[in-house]
């Protein structure tokens, strides 16, 4: 058995492992969705419950926990609608494939093609995504105190800039899931620029 042929078995194994994979998180949406506004929810209650504000809490304490718990759930749901129709979006117009010999075809043709959708590696991409909802709203939690009362100019706009910060990347990195998970052709795109603002936001 040569080297090519043995490659190719573990590819095409590892290619419907992800296969897998892609159909279970699809077929769970609504229990992960469930489970982070769940989990999300307790961890915001512990973080309130024991950060170093003054009794009682108000508005100012509960609302940026409560952006973050909803606004991701929230995208994503909304990301489901605005993607229903997925790989059937117009393409964009201008082309990012300039390098290399690049073929156009039929979008009927490129379904049929084994390497279509998000599978292989894009799985992991996906995942990636998800897990880095929690990831981000974990940091969260651990640097920024809930706040209550009279505080500091400072310290106010410092939480409310990492607030609308995590807030807004964890409702982006929802609505590219979703994009990459419905084929949506302005995915890469879209990453992209997530991706951007994020190298930009920790300079």
């Amino acid at each position: 058995m040569s080297l090519v042929s043995v490659g190719q078995r573990i590819g095409d194994r590892l290619h419907a492992k992800a296969a897998v994979v892609r159909v279970q998180i699809e077929d769970r949406l609504d229990w992960i969705v469930i489970a982070w506004l769940i989990i999300a929810g307790l961890a915001s209650a512990v973080r309130i419950a024991f950060s170093p504000a003054g009794q009682p809490f108000g508005v100012e304490t509960m609302l940026p926990y409560a952006l973050l718990v909803f606004a991701p759930a929230a995208s994503l749901v909304l990301a489901l609608r605005w993607f229903a129709d997925g790989d059937r979006q117009p393409q964009p117009r201008f082309r990012l494939a300039r390098i290399g010999r690049w073929t156009e075809v039929e979008r009927e043709l490129a379904r049929k093609h084994r390497l279509y959708g998000a599978g292989g590696i894009m799985v992991s991409l996906m995942v990636g995504m998800l897990v880095a909802v929690p990831i981000r709203a974990l940091e969260y939690f651990g640097s920024m105190p809930a706040i209550s009362g009279p505080v500091p100019a400072w310290l106010s706009v410092l939480h409310t800039m990492m607030t609308l910060d995590v807030v807004l990347m964890t409702s982006l990195y929802a609505v590219a899931f979703v994009a990459a998970l419905r084929h949506v052709p302005l995915f890469p795109r879209l990453l992209a620029a997530i991706w951007g603002w994020t190298w930009r936001s920790s300079l």
